[in-house]
């Protein structure tokens, strides 16, 4: 049996060096020859050929880089951990510059010694699955300096994915920061499913996002999701929310959830609830928005979008006539004096015009409707209309 032919059979290790130990000493074979030759033909046992001549004289840097350039994980790992004689930071050197990504999360999550803040510099820059694996598994990881790297990636190519993974995984991730980043990044209604599985998450800001940026179709994903609750169930809850801190713009979004949906019929009795919730608010900006705007009051779809000064005037006179809500009919009368008003000093030629304006004016208050607009305001601005 040749020496090649007997490096690679399938004898045992303890077997084999009793071979190579008897032949080195009949002067058969060198062991420069045995170092070429397991190089050549048996990277699986190199290691253990190592650590069997490593005080023998034999030549551990040829032999480290042959490792190195075997360019196989498995190799290099099992080196830098079975082999005292390793050059950790030559290894790291090697991984860094030629092997993949996952091999550097791994050396450091594997090997004892290892220069966590060397690897995980390099980590930085790879994709968003190894900043979080390195985040959870590696030891001595720096968590805010990888939560960094994984908003810089994100920022940077669009890719908003694994904040909520590393949110919910990570100890002291900061997970209000990672949420925040999430929301930031465009449509990530996943990630966002993901974050509200988190506990103590802010969940409310997560439901506005969806909200604001989604379908009515993906809300009712969401609820099925998460949530288990009916569309109608959650939109009740949103609209007591809002009422009690204010908050028209969910409002708002609500009802552009009802009127963008692919649902031929519009909802009437939830347009009603919303234009309910408005009144008690009263953010008279955001209901200005949506009489003109919209033009839905009580179940009814007036005019729509409008175009020109007299459909705006036609649209108001046409809602004060129909409504049957008196609240609403009062603020509807001072919305109309104060459009009469303004008209003298703005140029508003069109609903754009008039919306930018409403956007810019301060004098607008948010306010309790049914309080500032009095009965003898009312009459006030009725004696003005004739």
């Amino acid at each position: 049996m040749n020496i090649k032919t007997l490096i690679t059979s399938y004898i045992e290790n303890e077997r084999l060096f009793e071979i190579l130990d008897s032949l080195l000493e009949q002067g058969v074979i060198t062991l420069t020859d045995l170092e070429g030759e397991f190089i050549e033909t048996n990277p699986l046992k190199i290691i253990a050929f190592i650590n069997h001549y490593k005080n023998n004289g034999l030549n551990l840097e040829k032999m480290e880089d042959a490792i190195l350039n075997y360019r196989e994980s498995k190799f290099i790992i099992d080196y830098a951990k079975k082999c005292p004689y390793a050059n950790i930071s030559k290894c790291e050197d090697a991984i860094i510059n030629g092997y993949s990504e996952q091999l550097i999360y791994e050396f450091a999550r594997d090997v004892d010694g290892a220069n966590i803040k060397k690897l995980e510099k390099a980590v930085t820059k790879c994709k968003p699955e190894i900043i979080y694996l390195f985040a959870k598994f590696v030891k001595g990881a720096n968590v805010e300096n990888l939560e960094n790297a994984l908003i810089k990636y994100a920022k940077k190519n669009g890719n908003g994915s694994y904040f909520a993974k590393f949110a919910k995984d990570v100890k002291k991730a900061n997970v209000e920061r990672l949420l925040n980043a999430a929301i930031k990044n465009g449509d990530i209604l996943n990630e966002l499913l993901e974050f509200a599985t988190i506990p103590n998450i802010n969940i409310e800001k997560i439901e506005r996002v969806i909200l604001s940026k989604y379908s009515k179709e993906d809300v009712i994903y969401y609820l099925n999701t998460i949530k288990g609750i009916s569309y109608e169930e959650f939109i009740d809850l949103m609209i007591k929310r809002s009422i009690a801190k204010k908050d028209a713009e969910t409002i708002l979004n609500i009802l552009n959830l009802e009127v963008y949906t692919i649902y031929n019929d519009i909802d009437c009795e939830m347009i009603s609830k919303l234009e309910d919730a408005l009144i008690k608010i009263g953010d008279i900006k955001a209901l200005i928005k949506v009489q003109i705007r919209y033009g839905f009051i009580n179940n009814k779809k007036i005019n729509g979008y409008l175009s020109t000064v007299s459909g705006i005037d036609n649209t108001l006179e046409e809602l004060i006539n129909t409504t049957d809500n008196n609240e609403l009919k009062r603020s509807l009368i001072f919305i109309y004096s104060e459009i009469k008003t303004i008209r003298n000093t703005k140029k508003i030629n069109n609903i754009n015009d008039l919306l930018r304006y409403i956007n810019a004016y301060n004098e607008l208050p948010t306010c309790n409707l049914v309080e500032i607009i009095s009965d003898k305001e009312i009459k006030r601005t009725r004696n003005s209309q004739i």
